[in-house]
């Protein structure tokens, strides 16, 4: 890692505690949700990010078990291993059970249906639009907070393989599929 480090403790007082400067509004203010309260620190604001682009703009919430299945793609960890995948192909084949059959196209499915909702080109803009905005929450968070002095560095460096680690895999699966 070429960007300096962070000490751990200064990182988390820096994560909750308020702004000393006015930043730009985020999101929308909630007037109607009893417990609503408006972003000023920078765990508020990063999680106002991925809250209002991730879930409204459809990129991280996906329905029931599929975050789970994105989650173990995305760490690169089988779905299902392949001991038990293995028990249920024989048990399909050998014994004709429907049930192992069922059980092997749930997993298949789903994986494909991750890279697909992955690959999802009218996605890109809610990608895009959290990636930048996160990092300018990241250089406010440098510029304002001194115990997070550095942050934006590790940010620049960590940031662009990040994508690629998330990208390449479903990008593989997509060109293999084709």
């Amino acid at each position: 890692m070429k960007a300096t480090t962070l000490n751990p403790v200064k990182l988390v007082r820096g994560w909750n505690k308020l702004y000393d400067v006015s930043l730009p509004q985020i999101g929308a203010i909630i007037t109607d949700v009893k417990g609503w309260t408006k972003p000023l620190t920078l765990n508020d604001r990063i999680f106002k990010v991925l809250g209002s682009y991730a879930y409204r703009g459809g990129m991280s919430l996906l329905p029931k078990d599929m975050n789970r299945f994105k989650q173990l793609i995305i760490i690169r960890k089988m779905p299902m291993s392949l001991k038990t995948f293995g028990k249920y192909l024989k048990a399909a084949a050998d014994d004709g059970d429907e049930e192992a059959v069922k059980m092997m196209l749930r997993v298949l499915q789903k994986t494909i249906r991750v890279f697909n909702y992955l690959n999802d080109a009218g996605l890109a803009n809610s990608f895009n639009q959290a990636r930048l905005l996160l990092a300018k929450e990241i250089e406010y968070a440098d510029q304002y907070m001194p115990k997070l002095k550095g942050i934006l560095a590790i940010w620049k460096e960590f940031e662009p393989p990040l994508v690629i680690k998330f990208g390449r895999p479903s990008q593989t699966m997509t060109l293999l599929s084709s």
